[in-house]
């Protein structure tokens, strides 16, 4: 059952990557990894109770702690993927990922993700696989054009039979303007995408078939992309009675995310506070059941949250954490150890 939950989440994560394929960024920037790393290989430990020291339990299969690896402007499944443990990945010499595993440390059952590159860097291949018998799930095939953009993604299954397929349109300063997600030849999602004068990114629509289900628009100051607010729709194409606001800072790291009904009244919030390293050291949130004014920055200031999560960490000689300590409430929840080979 465990398994099949795995695979289920992770064909939707193939379907993820084959958008975010097109980005620039390599796997070193991806998990803001400094110099040039070779692998890493990641275990979690639950914390034991009762205990005057830090003392590592249990090997732990989910991970809670799930800013520990890539920035926090996260995906439901890049989360999901971060849930599911990433206890190993591997880097070619360009910071390319080529190999990504998941696996349950108390039964030795996962999931493992090899990738392809051309001599161009691009991805052109990833497939997954059982960890323990390497029997394959899915394979993705990635198209490009004359110019090096991706045009074409395809998901097959272990019987080589199409499941997915991504089709992606350019505008002609180069800027995605449309990606499709077919099952079948049948529309599943549609995105669309529109820009600035300056080939900024201001608006993303989600469509579930032809029906528009999100909206995202995006502001820009002079230090950079600062702003996204999230709407949500109904079938008939009508704003649903909530949205989402999340705030940057001037490095592009996420500090604010917030829900608010259509009244402009604010329903959650989550703030997140990040070392000179770019790692969460703090993660707060509330919701509110009778709700106070949240509206103003000196409201925020005096929320009374129930739970706040904080972050220790120890760097090795290249910046990158090779162990982190989660606390609720000053008290330690969990243990995060990472090996880290380099190239020479």
């Amino acid at each position: 059952m465990i398994m099949k939950k795995i695979i289920l989440i992770f064909t939707a994560i193939l379907l993820v990557q084959c958008v975010n394929a097109q980005k620039k960024q390599n796997g070193w920037q991806m998990y803001n990894l400094k110099n040039k790393v070779k692998s890493y290989t990641q275990v979690t430990y639950k914390v034991i109770k009762d205990s005057d020291t830090i003392t590592k339990g249990k090997k732990l299969f989910n991970i809670s702690s799930c800013f520990l690896n890539k920035d926090t402007t996260k995906t439901k499944f890049e989360k999901e993927e971060l849930k599911l443990g990433v206890s190993s990945i591997k880097f070619n010499r360009k910071g390319n990922i080529t190999e990504k595993s998941f696996y349950n440390p108390n039964t030795n059952s996962g999931v493992k993700i090899t990738f392809i590159y051309n001599d161009a860097g691009k991805l052109i291949e990833h497939n997954s696989s059982d960890y323990k018998t390497n029997k394959l799930h899915d394979k993705t095939i990635h198209k490009y054009d004359e110019f090096g953009k991706e045009i074409e993604c395809k998901t097959f299954n272990s019987n080589n039979v199409l499941v997915f397929k991504n089709i992606y349109k350019y505008d002609q300063n180069g800027n995605k303007i449309e990606m499709k997600m077919l099952d079948k030849n049948i529309l599943m999602e549609k995105q669309t995408f529109l820009y600035d004068d300056k080939s900024n990114q201001v608006q993303k629509n989600i469509y579930d078939g032809e029906n528009l289900h999100r909206k995202e628009t995006y502001k820009y100051d002079k230090d950079g992309y600062k702003y996204k607010k999230i709407e949500f729709y109904d079938k008939n194409g009508n704003c649903r009675d909530r949205f989402i606001v999340k705030t940057y800072d001037t490095k592009n790291r996420l500090i604010e995310d917030c829900d608010y009904s259509s009244k402009n009244i604010m329903t959650n919030i989550e703030l997140y506070k990040y070392n000179g390293n770019n790692d969460v050291i703090e993660y707060k949130a509330k919701s509110a059941t009778a709700m106070m004014d949240f509206n103003t920055m000196k409201s925020r200031q005096m929320i009374n949250f129930r739970n706040i999560t904080t972050f220790t960490y120890t760097y090795d000689l290249n910046g990158n954490w090779i162990k982190t300590i989660k606390y609720v409430n000053g008290k330690a929840k969990e243990v995060v150890e990472r090996n880290i080979e380099y190239y020479e």
